[in-house]
C-alpha cells in the first residue's frame, strides 16, 4: 500500500529525535532506501549503481530571464544537503523536464517544478496556494520507505530571487526554499527551533533558512548515517503533575548558549536528542503555541498535525539543567513542569533596523545579524499589556551587548501589539550560531528558542573550507567540482583557495599572485603586483637570493602595492605573500 503526503514551506503573511521526523509511531522512520529499496521503486527514482535518488528539473524555472541562475540555486540546494558530514544521503539530476509538468506520484520522475497558472497541482487536487512550496511524497506504507518525490515551488503568488547579496527584498528566496522542500523530500518533518532550515516558515529576503543549521545535520545523520562513533544522545521525558506532556519543546544549547537541537515529546512524554557531540549541554523545556492562533510562533498543526494537533501548552518553561552527551551513549534528562498559562507570549520580530520605530518591519518568523555588526535594533514584541519598567531583552551567549531599549506600540494583522527594541552590538568573535529571543518582566519570562541567528564573518554553506561568495562569483552552481578549494580550473598552478586567499581570478590563467613591477626612484622602491585591495599581504625582502634570509618589512597591508624606503640604492628581491 502506498502513502502520499504533502509537506509545505509557508510565507511569514500567512520517539522524536534532535528534529523531527515522520514516523509510525515505533522506531520506523519515513526515508529513502539507498541500497535495497523495494520492487515498486523505479530505477529512474533511485540510481541502483550509484545509490543516489535522482531528481529532474522543469526546464522553464520561474522567469525566462533567470533561468539558469533559478536552476542553478536547486542544484546547489541539493548540493549542500549532499556535503553534511557523516551521512549518505545522495542525490543526481537525472536532467531537463520541458514544461508544462504537474504532481504525478504514478510516473516514477521526482520532478522539480514551479507552478505559474494556476495554485491549483496534481491534477487539480491540490492547492498551494498560500505557501512557498510543497513537497509530495510518497512512500510504502509497511516498510515506511520513499518511493516517490515531487517538489514545487508557488510561481503564482510570490515573487522569486537568486542574488544571495540582495538582501533588501520582497521577493523569495529560491536557496532557502529549496533547502527546506529537501529536507521534506527526504524524510524530515518541521522543526520547532527558529534558526533550523526545516522551521515551518520563512521569511522573504535572505533569512536563516538560506543555510543549514546543526538541527538539519543531526536529522540527517540520523536517518542516513555513515558513522555513529562521534555522536551521543540525550533522552527523558517531561511530565507535569505527574503525566506526560505531549508537543513540548525540548531544546538543546552549547556551552556558548546556542540552540543545537530542537525537538518535541511523544504522546508518552519523551523525547530523544540524536547525533549530538560528545560535551556538555543546557536543556530547556518550553511550550509550543495553541493550533490556529493568528498571531503564534510555532504551534503543534505547524511541525505535524497527525502526531502534535493536540499538543499541550499549557505549561510555564523550565529553567535550564545541564547534560553532558558521551560517546556512543545515551544518558537520561527528565523534567516536571509546571501546570498552568503562560502569562504572555513573544508573537512578533522586528528585523535589524538601524532607526528604531522609523519604518521597522515585522515578522512572526527567524532573523539574523551578522558577527561584526553594531548599532542595529532588533526587537520583539506582543499584544499583552506589559510594563516596561523591569522588562528586559535578553540575548545569550558571548559576544553580545544589549545597548539602548526603546519601547512603543504597532499593528500586526490588526492587533495592537508592544514592542521593545534594544539596540545590539555583535562583536566580530561572536560564536556563529541560533540565540534566545527572552524576554524577562520580574520572574516571568517568555522565550523564542533559536530565533535570532548570528551569521559568521564568512559564509561556507557547502562546508568545502572556502567562502561561498567567492565561489558564486566564479561558478554556477556555486558548489560545483570545479569550484573546490583544491581544484585549480584555470591551470595557472594556483588552486582556487590560494587564489581566494590572493585576491586573483580563479578561472583566468593569467590572474595569480606576483609581483608585476618594482619601480627605483632616489628615494626607495615601488614595489606592485597583482592581488586584490581589500586582501591582506607581507611583502619582504633580502639582499642575496642565496646567503640572506627574508626580512619583512613594513606592516600587513590590504593595497596592491608599497613602499621602500630602508636602503635607496641598494639592490633588493622582493617577495610578496597573501595572508589568509
Amino acid at each position: 500500500m502506498k502513502a502520499l503526503s504533502a509537506l509545505l514551506c509557508f510565507f511569514t503573511a500567512l520517539s522524536t529525535q534532535a528534529f523531527v521526523l515522520k514516523t509510525d509511531g515505533t522506531t520506523s522512520y519515513v526515508r529513502w532506501d539507498l541500497f535495497s529499496p523495494t520492487a515498486d521503486v523505479s530505477t529512474n527514482v533511485i540510481n541502483l549503481n550509484t545509490h543516489a535518488v535522482r531528481y529532474f528539473l522543469a526546464s522553464d524555472a520561474y522567469s525566462p530571464t533567470n533561468t539558469a541562475a533559478e536552476l542553478n540555486a536547486v542544484r546547489a540546494c541539493f548540493a549542500q544537503w549532499m556535503a553534511v558530514s557523516n551521512s549518505n544521503i545522495k542525490f543526481e539530476e537525472g536532467g531537463l523536464i520541458a514544461p508544462p509538468v504537474d504532481v504525478n506520484s504514478e510516473d516514477d520522475t521526482n520532478i522539480v517544478y514551479w507552478t505559474k497558472g494556476t495554485t491549483l497541482v496534481n491534477g487539480g487536487l491540490f492547492d498551494i496556494g498560500g505557501s512557498l512550496g510543497v513537497t509530495f511524497t510518497t512512500w510504502d506504507a509497511p516498510s515506511l520507505r520513499l518511493i516517490h518525490a515531487d517538489m514545487v515551488f508557488n510561481g503564482v503568488n510570490h515573487t522569486w530571487f537568486t542574488d544571495i547579496n540582495d538582501t533588501n527584498t520582497t521577493k523569495q528566496l529560491v536557496d532557502g526554499v529549496a533547502l527546506h522542500e529537501i529536507g521534506h523530500m527526504i524524510g524530515i518533518n518541521h522543526s520547532p527551533l527558529g534558526g533550523a532550515t526545516m522551521f515551518w516558515r520563512g521569511a522573504s529576503g535572505v533569512n536563516p533558512q538560506t543555510g543549514l543549521h546543526a538541527d538539519d545535520f543531526a536529522a540527517v545523520r540520523f536517518l542516513y548515517p555513515t558513522n555513529s562513533n562521534y555522536y551521543g544522545a540525550l533522552k527523558g521525558t517531561v511530565l507535569k503533575d505527574g503525566f506526560p506532556v505531549l508537543g513540548a519543546v525540548v531544546t538543546a544549547y552549547d556551552a556558548a548558549t546556542n540552540a543545537l537541537a530542537g525537538t518535541l515529546t511523544h504522546a508518552d512524554g519523551s523525547y530523544e536528542l540524536n547525533k549530538l557531540l560528545p560535551g556538555s549541554y543546557w536543556l530547556r523545556v518550553t511550550p509550543l503555541d495553541t493550533n490556529g492562533a493568528t498571531l503564534r510562533l510555532c504551534a503543534g498543526n505547524d511541525v505535524d498535525a497527525d502526531e502534535y494537533g493536540n499538543a499541550d501548552v499549557v505549561f510555564l518553561p523550565s529553567a535550564v539543567t545541564s547534560a553532558t552527551v558521551a560517546l556512543n551513549t545515551t544518558n537520561t534528562v527528565n523534567f516536571t513542569v509546571v501546570n498552568g498559562a503562560p502569562s504572555w507570549r513573544l508573537t512578533r520580530f522586528v528585523r535589524p533596523t538601524a532607526t528604531p520605530f522609523s519604518g521597522f518591519s515585522t515578522f512572526a518568523s527567524p532573523t539574523q545579524v551578522r558577527a561584526g555588526e553594531s548599532n542595529l535594533y532588533v526587537g520583539v514584541g506582543w499584544p499583552q499589556s506589559i510594563p516596561t519598567n523591569g522588562t528586559r531583552l535578553i540575548i545569550p551567549g558571548n559576544g553580545v551587548t544589549i545597548g539602548q531599549t526603546v519601547y512603543g506600540t504597532g499593528t500586526a494583522s490588526g492587533i495592537s501589539h508592544y514592542y521593545m527594541l534594544s539596540q545590539l552590538l555583535v562583536a566580530s568573535n561572536a560564536t556563529p550560531g541560533s540565540r534566545d529571543f527572552i524576554v524577562s518582566n520580574a520572574t516571568t519570562y517568555a522565550y523564542a528558542p533559536g530565533y535570532l541567528t548570528i551569521l559568521p564573518t564568512v559564509i561556507d554553506d557547502n562546508f568545502d573550507g572556502l567562502e561561498d561568495n567567492f565561489q558564486r562569483t566564479y561558478w554556477a552552481p556555486f558548489t560545483t567540482a570545479a569550484a573546490a578549494p583544491g581544484a585549480n580550473p584555470d591551470g595557472d598552478a594556483f588552486n582556487n583557495l590560494a587564489e581566494y586567499i590572493a585576491g586573483t581570478v580563479p578561472t583566468n590563467a593569467a590572474s595569480f599572485l606576483k609581483v608585476s613591477s618594482v619601480s627605483n626612484s632616489a628615494s626607495g622602491t615601488t614595489v606592485r603586483w597583482f592581488g586584490s585591495l581589500g586582501k591582506k599581504y607581507q611583502v619582504s625582502a633580502r639582499t642575496n637570493l642565496t646567503t640572506s634570509g627574508w626580512q619583512n618589512f613594513g606592516n600587513v597591508v590590504s593595497t596592491t602595492n608599497i613602499f621602500d624606503n630602508t636602503v635607496p640604492g641598494i639592490q633588493r628581491y622582493y617577495r610578496v605573500q597573501a595572508l589568509p
